[in-house]
């Protein structure tokens, strides 16, 4: 994944980690998972054929965690680990968690033009195991999204090697979905 993220990134491998705002030695817990998984989220948004992705890093100010381009229009994600998994309940506890990170959402998108963004939710464990075993992800992502309705938001759930995207992007991204 590092690899990956660091090709992606133009970067080293061993720096990919610190892209996010991740500083050596934090042992805040969560926090290293929580940087792995806006690498994962990253590569999942290449795949959907998003470019010029790029981590936002960690500031005093709200902000987004990354930054895209599809079909020539901007987009800012939010990236929220979920260390147990997405589970029986998983619409009601992302829905909650859905709110916070789209209240910080709309704060970056305020400066952004084009007003488009998700917010990306990554299933612990953070590497995609052979096949995801737990509720529909597509009817998870839209009954999310309904929660939270808004004009230009997008709820992406990564589980596994798994995902569900609601709404589904607009046609004409930057090429061919990979995933």
């Amino acid at each position: 994944m590092l690899s990956s993220a660091g090709a992606l990134f133009g970067c080293l491998a061993g720096e990919t980690i610190f892209y996010t705002g991740f500083e050596p030695g934090d042992a805040t817990p969560g926090r290293l998972d929580a940087a792995l998984a806006e690498l994962r989220a990253a590569l999942f948004l290449a795949g959907e054929g998003f470019a010029g992705i790029k981590p936002q890093g960690r500031s005093e100010c709200r902000t987004a965690d990354l930054a895209a381009t599809r079909g020539g229009e901007e987009y800012l994600f939010e990236v929220r680990w979920v260390s147990g998994g997405f589970g029986a309940d998983a619409v009601k506890k992302l829905s909650a968690k859905c709110e916070r990170k789209a209240a910080q959402l709309r704060a970056a998108l305020k400066r952004a033009p084009a007003g488009r963004g998700g917010v990306v939710f990554v299933a612990g464990p953070l590497f995609p195991a052979a096949a995801w075993r737990g509720p529909d992800l597509d009817s998870a992502a839209r009954a999310v999204h309904a929660a939270q309705p808004r004009s230009g938001l997008h709820v992406c759930l990564l589980a596994g090697d798994a995902s569900a995207v609601f709404p589904p992007w607009p046609a004409g991204g930057n090429g061919p979905k990979n995933s």
